[in-house]
């Protein structure tokens, strides 16, 4: 579905969704080029951009991960499911980086 229609968004997702259910670092190697080319469609995709960062951090790149969670943060997504996706990452990043500095 993605190759015949590059530039929806949810094939891309799914195959996020379906990597972080089961984190494998080939499958994760998948969906991260998935959304790779889906955001290359979509430069300000903030759900796009909330994926990708999940993505990241379940594969242990924790400075690209950040740095996708920030441009997400940039745009901010609209729907409310992504938008919550989005808190929530947010949230879980703040935690972890409160638990460091003690």
């Amino acid at each position: 579905a993605q190759r015949l229609a590059p530039w929806r968004v949810t094939t891309s997702l799914l195959a996020a969704e379906a990597a972080l259910a089961e984190p494998a670092h080939d499958r994760l190697e998948v969906a991260e080029r998935a959304l790779q080319r889906a955001r290359w469609w979509r430069p300000g995709s903030a759900a796009l951009a909330t994926a990708a960062a999940e993505v990241a951090l379940a594969d242990r790149r924790v400075p690209t991960g950040a740095a996708r969670v920030w441009t997400a943060q940039r745009v901010q997504p609209r729907s409310k499911p992504r938008r919550q996706a989005w808190i929530d990452l947010m949230n879980r990043l703040e935690g972890s980086g409160d638990a460091t500095a003690r």
